[in-house]
């Protein structure tokens, strides 16, 4: 005889209702609006680099690094907005106000998307010295470039081939090295053109603005990011007609009787070509 009439009913009774008796816990939707940006800034940052337009903005060194960042933030986006899509699923999605400030998240994207800049050219010239003149201002009377040619050794150039130099290397043989090794030897640098812009210095390293005009070869060298970049720079002699910011190669010598303060190059040929796929050094 069952003295515990009860029992069939405790056993009997529905126990599912206890089960989501608690409230759903994930990201409600402020977190998933902010992980919706987070998640388009991660997917333009992998964009910019396979379509190597990074290189634009940074040094191809931190590229590996900025894959890493640009994987993690994706993936952690996508990550929120799944688990946010659970919790609207079992019914514990919330709304709450999405705070102003969360929307500068988005700035960044918006920047790059609506006004993705070119690389530096023949603007910045104008708030930029030149690596070489830049040397001779220091230097004061010219002093400093004159102590320093020679103290540094160079691999030696040739005397019959042409020697395919960047722009920093010609200046740091320009400002360092002995100037009678560069004397008749060929050259070729590849830059951008510039018509004046860049500070001018004169042979006593006052700056000048009689040269104005000047033409010029430039390429900018960054050593982190565009933000730093310093700008290597030498004058044409006899100029060019050629557009700012045109692409070209230029083959000649160095005039070391043109100035003690920069570097003159006297072209025997400049030819247009494309912007290079890294345009930073």
């Amino acid at each position: 005889m069952d003295r515990n009439p009860d029992r069939t009913d405790h056993h009997g009774h529905d126990h599912d209702e206890n089960i989501d008796s608690g409230p759903a816990t994930g990201p409600g939707f402020a977190a998933q609006i902010i992980a919706v940006l987070w998640l388009l800034t991660g997917a333009l940052v992998l964009a910019l680099l396979v379509s190597g337009r990074i290189s634009t903005y940074i040094r191809t060194f931190w590229q590996p690094l900025t894959l890493t960042v640009g994987l993690l933030v994706t993936a952690l986006a996508i990550s929120v907005l799944w688990l946010g899509a659970r919790q609207e699923k079992r019914g514990g999605g919330g709304r709450a106000t999405v705070s102003p400030i969360a929307w500068l998240v988005f700035v960044p994207f918006l920047l790059v998307v609506i006004g993705a800049p070119s690389p530096l050219g023949a603007a910045m010239l104008d708030n930029t010295a030149s690596g070489t003149e830049r040397d001779a201002a220091l230097a004061g009377n010219g002093g400093r470039v004159d102590t320093a040619r020679g103290g540094v050794t160079f691999e030696p150039l040739s005397d019959t081939e042409i020697n395919e130099l960047n722009l920093d290397d010609l200046h740091n043989r320009y400002s360092y090295g002995d100037l009678a090794d560069l004397g008749g030897k060929r050259i070729k640098v590849l830059g951008f053109i510039s018509h004046g812009g860049a500070a001018s210095f004169d042979d006593s390293g006052r700056e000048s603005s009689a040269d104005g005009q000047k033409v010029m070869v430039n390429r900018y060298k960054i050593f982190c990011c565009a933000a730093d970049a310093v700008a290597y720079s030498a004058t044409l002699a006899g100029g060019t007609d050629l557009p700012d910011d045109t692409w070209v190669e230029v083959v000649g010598t160095v005039d070391t009787d043109a100035s003690t303060s920069h570097l003159v190059l006297a072209p025997e040929s400049i030819t247009e070509t494309n912007e290079p796929r890294i345009p930073y050094l």
